[in-house]
């Protein structure tokens, strides 16, 4: 207790109370022995008083102490458990995890409206699964990034999971939407996703077959106009891109360098456990046009003539 003192200007101190922790917590720093029934306790040695206190209580009080306080220009929040280990890393720890996180809160916003607007079904994949593993990275070592290793490893995983069978709803839900039958039980088209665009891996992009078009659905779950540019991975720089109603769309071409190449071969056999032999060459770069909570679809078709590269 005298080394608490000794770091502390006036002796007013404010604790929440109502848990265990707390209750232990002020036993063991100030030798407090709680009967909670009382509203005052004096401690033994008569040095601390301890009382049932309000905010407005406790401000008077430390107003009537008369301290002058000193002016603080170095960490506003010096919060440790331990010698070195100051939890003010939260605000910057685990970045991956943290954009990880915010990344997916979106997708499970767009995944929600997607099931609705196609109609839950009864069987099969659905948005409870990565709602939950989403609420259980909200808690405070969590998202913060101040948990051990292998927990965060087991939250990441938890939102993989969950992001994988959202993806399956997603899938469906864009298949029946973009369908031309009413009928959504077989779907006419086959939809697929890139959730690690971010290596440029992208197998749906690879190679689009000679005479068919690559399709390209694009969602906006905002209540707005939204205007985006659409990148992927192609093989061949001599395609042109299309609107749902024939109009060319203007493109670009971005060739791939070394370093996005040699990236892509290292975490492909990082994540997936494959060596791709081939890389593509250049991003496909294009401007959408989406209307709020509505899609739009692109069609990415081969031609004899030469994109335009940079």
């Amino acid at each position: 207790m005298d080394e608490v003192l000794l770091s502390w200007i006036a002796f007013l101190f404010c604790s929440t109370v109502g848990t265990p922790i707390i209750k232990e917590d002020m036993t063991r720093l100030l030798g407090v022995y709680y009967l909670w029934q009382l509203r005052f306790l004096p401690i033994k040695d008569g040095r601390v008083n301890a009382l049932y206190s309000t905010p407005s209580i406790y401000t008077d009080a430390k107003l009537a102490s008369n301290v002058s306080w000193p002016l603080k220009i170095d960490d506003y929040f010096p919060y440790a458990d331990g010698g070195d280990s100051y939890w003010t890393g939260y605000f910057t720890s685990r970045p991956a995890l943290k954009g990880y996180i915010r990344s997916l809160i979106g997708y499970y916003l767009a995944t929600r409206q997607l099931e609705f607007l196609a109609g839950r079904r009864l069987r099969g994949p659905d948005t409870f699964g990565l709602g939950d593993d989403l609420g259980i990275a909200q808690h405070h070592d969590a998202v913060t990034g101040t948990a051990k290793q292998h927990t965060t490893n087991d939250y990441e995983k938890r939102l993989a999971i969950g992001a994988l069978e959202a993806e399956a709803v997603v899938t469906a839900a864009l298949s029946c939407l973009t369908s031309s039958t009413s009928n959504c039980t077989i779907p006419t088209s086959t939809l697929s996703q890139c959730p690690i665009l971010n290596i440029s891996y992208c197998p749906s992009t690879k190679n689009i077959p000679s005479g068919k078009s690559l399709v390209v659905v694009a969602y906006n779950p905002l209540g707005w106009n939204r205007t985006d540019y659409i990148r992927i991975p192609v093989e061949d720089a001599n395609v042109v891109v299309q609107d749902s109603e024939g109009n060319t769309v203007e493109a670009q071409l971005i060739n791939f360098n070394s370093v996005t190449s040699n990236l892509r071969i290292f975490y492909t056999e990082a994540y997936l456990g494959i060596s791709p032999q081939d890389v593509p060459k250049s991003w496909l770069l294009f401007r959408a046009f989406v209307p709020p909570l509505g899609w739009n679809t692109y069609f990415i078709t081969e031609t004899a003539g030469k994109g335009r590269t940079q």
